[in-house]
């Protein structure tokens, strides 16, 4: 199955230290087809989807500028955040490729090419089972940073970074009216009001809502992982990935505004709704008797819904001594909390939830909410 949005990340990517409970351990892009065997208890020498143990892919791409869209001049920088182990990068001028990536793995690609090219996080890349090419990454150049400030009259704050997100509707066209008092970052006011840019990705300063590009710049935004979110009172819902935000960095986000406030799932059934998502996200890969991690951490998520059901809600992590379900603190599951962004990171070593705004995440939220039923 192909990611149509995103920010759909893989649960739980292919890594020799990949494991819910294992001690050992963010250019739009998207891979092949999602396996979808379910896998047993026995010996195999096939992961999720076919592919062979041990086999690895690779991405390739180029890094052009994020107005104009051409190559960026002179030799790119990039680099790969989520990954472990860390893949083996090379560049040659604007073009790059990736290899050594394991099967259903995500990551971010921070591209640049200084000293005309400011370092860029971009959107999250997606390696199924198959190689992916054709990756655009896009880097902001100084003399658009610098336009952009005269424009905005606004100095950035040192040891902070620059967000710049793209509101967008359900079908991926570009989304305008979306007013500044819209946007919160991690649930509170932005520490600088939100800008805009027009149809031609410069400076509206004029602006008060997003135009026909649908994007919105954050100057002075904390490092760290951040979330995009509506204001209550905006009447509007944003949904898209955490972005990860270093100093003196940009970082580029797309949200997806859909109306209303959002509603999470009710009456979640666990084998029809939470046991499939292991196998359709890659989980057991990892976490099986026959997969690459041979059931690291002690988890299992491959074989009858009972026996999962056991393993989250009744035995104990080894690493953790509690239950990898947490009824009292359900966001606190280890279930959810292992695969999602953190900072520092835990000792999940692969790629995670870009965000709570993942259906799956929803889907396995709510049924713990409910409970954690048997049903």
């Amino acid at each position: 199955m192909r990611r149509s949005l995103p920010w759909t990340l893989v649960l739980c990517a292919v890594l020799a230290g990949c494991g819910d409970d294992d001690p050992t351990g963010m250019g739009v892009g998207d891979g092949g087809a999602d396996g979808s065997s379910s896998g047993d208890d026995g010996g195999g020498s096939t992961v999720d989807g076919g592919v062979a143990l041990g086999t690895t892919f690779k991405l390739s791409g180029m890094v052009t500028d994020f107005v104009s869209g051409q190559a960026v001049p002179g030799q790119a920088t990039v680099n790969t955040s989520g990954l472990a182990p860390a893949p083996t990068v090379s560049v040659t001028g604007a073009s790059y490729q990736i290899t050594g990536i394991a099967p259903f793995s995500v990551f971010h690609v921070l591209a640049g090419a200084a000293p005309t090219h400011r370092s860029t996080y971009n959107m999250a890349s997606t390696v199924d089972a198959a190689d992916v090419t054709g990756v655009v990454s896009r880097a902001l150049g100084e003399t658009t940073l610098t336009a952009y400030q005269t424009a905005f009259a606004v100095t950035p704050m040192a040891g902070r970074g620059i967000l710049i997100a793209r509101t967008l509707d359900m079908t991926g066209s570009a989304r305008a009216g979306i007013a500044a008092t819209a946007f919160q970052l991690g649930g509170q006011a932005p520490p600088h009001t939100p800008l805009f840019l027009d149809a031609a990705r410069a400076a509206a300063p004029t602006a008060t809502s997003t135009t026909a590009s649908g994007y919105v710049v954050f100057y002075d935004v904390m490092p760290g992982l951040v979330t995009v979110n509506a204001t209550t009172a905006s009447g509007f819902t944003f949904s898209g990935p955490q972005a990860p935000v270093a100093a003196g960095t940009v970082s580029l986000v797309d949200l997806v505004v859909t109306a209303g406030a959002a509603q999470p799932p009710t009456n979640v059934s666990f084998s029809t709704q939470v046991f499939p998502i292991f196998t359709r996200r890659g989980c057991e890969t990892c976490h099986s008797g026959n997969g690459i991690g041979r059931d690291l951490g002690g988890l299992t998520l491959n074989g009858s819904t009972t026996l999962v059901l056991r393993e989250l809600t009744q035995e104990l992590s080894p690493n953790y001594n509690i239950t990898r379900v947490n009824k009292a603190m359900p966001e606190m599951s280890k279930l959810l909390t292992m695969p999602s962004f953190e900072q520092p990171a835990d000792r999940h070593p692969n790629v995670t939830f870009a965000s709570a705004s993942d259906r799956d995440y929803q889907l396995i939220l709510a049924w713990i909410k409910e409970g954690a039923k048997d049903n």
